[in-house]
C-alpha cells in the first residue's frame, strides 16, 4: 500500500468512525431532539477535515460510484472501502464496550 492509499485508508477509517459512531449513539439514546442535526454535523465535520485527504466518501457505494465514473482508481477505491469497513467495526466495538448495553440495538418506538 503506497502513501496515498494509506492516507485514504486512515482518513476513511476516522471519518466513518465519527459518522457511524454518531449514528449508533443517536439511535440508541432516549433523547430524540435534533438528531438529524447531530448526524449532519458529524458528517459535515468529517467531510471538512478529512475530505481533502480522501475525498470524503465515508460510504462504500460512494467509493464504487467514484470508481465507475473514473474519478478514482481501483487501488484507491479498495483502500477507501477497507478503511470504511474497519471504521464501522471500530465504531461498533467502541460503542459496545463503552455502554452498559453490551450490544447495539435500535430504539423501539
Amino acid at each position: 500500500m503506497n502513501d496515498v492509499n494509506r492516507r485514504n485508508f486512515f482518513a476513511e477509517l476516522i471519518g466513518t468512525f465519527i459518522f457511524v459512531g454518531t449514528i449508533i449513539t443517536v439511535i440508541n439514546t432516549d433523547e430524540s431532539t435534533m438528531n438529524f442535526l447531530k448526524i449532519g454535523l458529524a458528517l459535515m465535520v468529517s467531510i471538512i477535515f478529512l475530505g481533502p485527504i480522501s475525498g470524503g466518501a465515508f460510504n462504500p457505494v460512494v467509493s464504487m460510484m467514484l470508481f465507475i465514473n473514473n474519478k478514482i482508481d481501483f487501488n484507491r477505491m479498495c483502500s477507501q472501502i477497507l478503511g470504511q469497513f474497519v471504521g464501522l467495526l471500530v465504531a461498533v466495538t467502541v460503542y459496545t464496550n463503552l455502554t452498559s448495553k453490551g450490544k447495539v440495538e435500535a430504539v423501539q418506538k
